[in-house]
């Protein structure tokens, strides 16, 4: 009893003490009822008794700081670690030992800031406690990620580095602009708690999102802003949409992701909160970046940011991620001038990105173990650079360098990335050898059944189906293009058994091995294949709701159907699309409707319904005359201008034909055939003669 009564007292957080020492006192007299047979008198010597264990307490440190955190030590004890150790065996990186670096360094973090505080008079007591508070947020995301790794979930095995790297910085507890850009605490202890709820939840919804479920990690977002809604404590507000902004943009669904970041931004303005501010700011710029088509835009962003950071005044990993996007920035734009054959003055922007990349590197390099993100950003976004301008040498040793230190399986992790990277920028013989290797260290390692396998298989999928594009471009030999996509499709199945057995429907890897198989059966005209795959696509989108761009395999299912002659299905099945667009919220991309009309024309076409078959063309090319006036409120991911303008070649020429079988409006029909032949003779020579026969055969 008395134990509980002063370590209570002695609590770190100030929320948590008795509030003064009347309140020690009251606590105190409700001691257990046997104690109550004392003297009235003993309730002092009790009071005095405190007192001396308290300073005795204090004293044995010859400080008021102790050097660890009794909290903490429960939390990452021996058997925490034991059953860590074990579940994650199989991880490519030592949690265990990265664990046990972040407590040694939150400990170190904890004293130092309270002998500032305490002892050496350097630190007010308002910011004692934000840093405390900013140390609590620290433990609480370190205990949701050793609840992950209790009992982890395969998902959590492969993903272990992202999670441990995404546990925040600790220096940043110690940082007196940080400190002052964070709001105040909560105002008591009722509040405190369930911010530290929500909070928690919070880390939740962000570790599934590194584990690759973007629909849970979604649900406790929003589970999280109810809570945040019911206490009234504003910065948490901001935080949630924050946290509900990203995970949005990480599924591509740009236009609410983007609003939930700007509504952060004015939660922040409101309550303060100016850290959330500058990281809203720079998702936003990010967004900008990642779409490419307003550079400026992005641009302009970047300064909102950089603006907010000097009002704030920059730390080192601030000023980082400022420059790493600025980089990032340069090497879009020089990009850009290389396409439109300005070489001179791309390259003179590439020079600059690589200048600026590298000081963002070195800057964050005596930082990288507090920093982990912020470091690997920069590290692979030079790599990136490298890779570019034809470095290869460059590019696989700074990506390698964007990678955690603690590995376990470093060969046949090493070489995956670098077969990855090398894949990504064309070099597919080097990286063959590089991910056979790889493959077979980790069959040795694992079995070969295990899903861990499944990312590598995945990889060589793409990477045979890439020889296979390449080889036909080069007018190889059908035999040396047909291994290949032999192999492609051997691959991708394989990974795609995996992802199934032992993954949910919706975890993201499987979702692009479904994507990559869809391609390539879609290029082989492969219909009933490709239907079977975009199918479990869409069952694993529809499912959750949340994943992106559902109407793409809603219409690929449909397009599969048609292809097989399948007629009644595919009308059916586009009428459901039809149906779900209009249920949808207003704002759903209007030329996203126009795939359905345009599917259920050309169904009903199939089905020699030819009447029936011309309203919905005229309505197909209506919604698409709409969408070229520039609606770009996004729902799932919007049809862009070139799959639009490839709809509309579809929609003219299919309606076309419908109307000269109708015997209706044959000079329209010409007119339609006419405007559709150019985009199909860029895109499809073989349609674009067979307009031509059609245009011969048509009378005036």
């Amino acid at each position: 009893w008395l134990r509980a009564v002063l370590t209570r007292g002695l609590a770190l957080r100030p929320a948590e003490r008795y509030t003064n020492i009347d309140a020690l006192l009251t606590e105190l007299e409700r001691r257990p009822r046997a104690l109550r047979r004392r003297a009235a008198a003993s309730l002092l010597s009790v009071t005095v008794v405190a007192g001396a264990v308290l300073t005795s307490q204090l004293g044995a440190a010859t400080e008021p700081c102790p050097r660890e955190d009794p909290q903490l030590a429960a939390l990452w004890d021996a058997g925490a670690r034991a059953r860590v150790r074990a579940a994650m065996e199989d991880a490519a990186v030592d949690v265990a030992a990265a664990l046990d670096d972040y407590a040694a360094r939150w400990d170190a973090t904890r004293r130092e800031s309270c002998l500032d505080a305490k002892v050496r008079g350097a630190q007010s007591d308002a910011r004692f406690d934000r840093s405390v508070a900013c140390l609590e947020v620290r433990r609480a995301a370190m205990a949701a990620i050793i609840d992950e790794f209790k009992a982890p979930e395969l998902a959590t095995t492969l993903a272990a580095g992202e999670l441990l790297e995404s546990l925040p910085s600790l220096a940043e507890c110690r940082d007196p602009r940080y400190l002052d850009a964070t709001p105040l605490v909560p105002p008591d202890e009722a509040t405190a708690r369930g911010v530290d709820e929500v909070r928690a939840r919070l880390r939740q919804a962000e570790n599934a999102q590194l584990r690759g479920s973007l629909g849970e990690g979604l649900a406790l977002v929003e589970r999280a802003r109810t809570q945040a809604e019911r206490l009234g404590f504003p910065p948490l507000l901001a935080e949630v949409s924050l946290l509900h902004g990203r995970l949005l943009l990480a599924e591509l669904r740009v236009a609410p992701g983007e609003h939930a970041l700007q509504a952060a931004i004015r939660e922040a303005d409101r309550s303060g909160h100016d850290d959330v501010r500058w990281q809203a700011q720079l998702a936003l710029g990010r967004s900008a970046l990642d779409d490419r088509e307003d550079l400026s835009l992005a641009r302009e962003r970047l300064r909102d940011a950089e603006a907010t950071v000097e009002r704030l005044g920059a730390s080192t990993p601030r000023r980082v991620e400022l420059r790493v996007l600025e980089g990032q920035l340069l090497h879009a734009e020089g990009q850009q001038l290389r396409f439109d054959e300005r070489r001179a003055a791309a390259e003179q922007l590439l020079d600059e990105s690589e200048r600026i990349l590298v000081e963002a590197v070195d800057a964050i390099e005596p930082l990288r173990d507090d920093s982990p993100r912020v470091y690997a950003r920069a590290a692979a976004s030079l790599a990136d650079l490298h890779a570019d301008r034809g470095d290869i040498a460059a590019a696989r040793a700074r990506y390698d360098e964007s990678f955690g230190r603690h590995t376990a399986r470093d060969e046949a992790v090493r070489k995956f990335n670098e077969a990855e990277l090398l894949v990504g920028v064309g070099e597919l013989a080097a990286a063959r050898p590089l991910l056979d290797e790889a493959l077979a260290l980790d069959q040795q390692h694992f079995g070969p059944d295990s899903p861990h396998l499944a990312p590598d298989y995945l990889l060589l999928a793409t990477l045979e189906w890439t020889a296979a594009e390449t080889a036909e471009a080069a007018e190889a030999s059908e035999v040396e293009v047909s291994t290949s996509r032999r192999k492609a499709i051997q691959a991708g199945e394989r990974a795609l058994a995996l992802y199934d057995r032992h993954f949910a429907r919706d975890y993201e890897e499987r979702l692009a091995a479904l994507a990559l198989l869809s391609s390539i059966y879609a290029s082989l005209a492969s219909y009933e294949d490709m239907e079977r795959v975009n199918r479990a696509i869409f069952d694993a989108r529809r499912e959750t709701r949340s994943l992106p761009e559902l109407w793409r395999e809603h219409n690929n299912v449909g397009y599969a159907l048609i292809e097989q002659g399948r007629f009644v299905e595919a009308r059916n099945w586009y009428q459901e699309f039809r149906a779900d667009f209009d249920a949808g919220p207003a704002h759903a991309l209007v030329s996203i409707r126009a795939y359905a009309s345009c599917g259920i024309a050309r169904a009903l076409l199939g089905l020699g319904q030819l009447e029936a078959s011309l309203p919905e063309f005229e309505q197909a090319l209506g919604e698409l005359d709409v969408a070229a006036e520039g609606d770009d409120a996004i729902l799932y991911g919007p049809p862009n201008a070139t799959e639009r303008e490839a709809l509309l070649a579809e929609a003219r020429w299919f309606y076309a034909q419908a109307l000269r079988a109708a015997g209706r409006d044959l000079e329209r029909a010409r007119a339609l055939a006419r405007k559709a032949r150019g985009w199909y003779q860029e895109n499809d020579p073989a349609a674009a003669d067979e307009i031509d026969r059609f245009l011969v055969k048509s009378p005036n």
